[in-house]
């Protein structure tokens, strides 16, 4: 857990560092007056190959809450050292899966650019990890193969989520950002990128700025 937490606070720092490169000195909290509400779909790697979805709300300027789910799978590193291949799309030979949900909250700074902004928030997951155990070695005709069992354990965890935001227009945009599921039995950490869609912002920022 400890260089979990020594390689997040690394990443935090830089991509505090490329923020304000990004943004200047103009950052600002007060800027939505209205609700704005929208998903975002996407995935992203790490330790763990990742899939996200959310829905987010922005309200009262500057708080938003989010409502999370994360998968996350990636090639169990316990096993045997000759029954370790495939990939997240085709599929491991010996998955170890995170089934997450979860729910955060959080402040968006807003920047010099109608179109970039950026959300800082955390909060707690609720779910499984599924992880392979007893690995039993059999012989056929084919060759040597294994065959496992899984170990379910409920976990309860936090979520870190900063992220930059890019809304192309009114209703559709990118989040770039860095993904963080901590919890005392396997946690996931990794970057992720995401499609937004739905009320992303008002008519008036964009007369503002015309």
């Amino acid at each position: 857990m400890k260089k979990y937490l020594l390689f997040l606070l690394t990443i935090l720092r830089s991509f505090g560092i490329a923020l304000l490169l990004i943004s200047g000195s103009s950052m600002a909290f007060a800027q939505a007056n209205e609700p704005y509400i929208y998903g975002e779909m996407g995935c992203g790697n790490g330790n763990y190959g990742i899939v996200k979805t959310t829905m987010n709300i922005i309200f009262s300027n500057n708080n938003i809450i989010s409502l999370n789910y994360y998968y996350s799978k990636r090639q169990y590193p316990n096993a045997p050292a000759d029954y370790q291949w495939g990939d997240f799309i085709d599929g491991y030979s010996s998955p170890q899966s995170l089934f997450m949900y979860g729910i955060s909250y959080g402040k968006v700074l807003f920047s010099k650019y109608r179109f970039l902004r950026f959300i800082a928030k955390g909060g707690l997951t609720e779910g499984t990890v599924s992880t392979p155990a007893d690995y039993q070695l059999h012989q056929s005709y084919m060759g040597p193969y294994y065959t496992f069992s899984y170990h379910k354990i409920n976990v309860t965890g936090i979520v870190l989520d900063p992220t930059i935001e890019v809304t192309l227009n009114r209703g559709f945009g990118f989040s770039f950002g860095l993904y963080s599921n901590l919890n005392a039995i396997s946690s996931a950490i990794g970057v992720d990128v995401c499609m937004m869609f739905g009320k992303l912002r008002s008519s008036r920022v964009d007369n503002k700025n015309h």
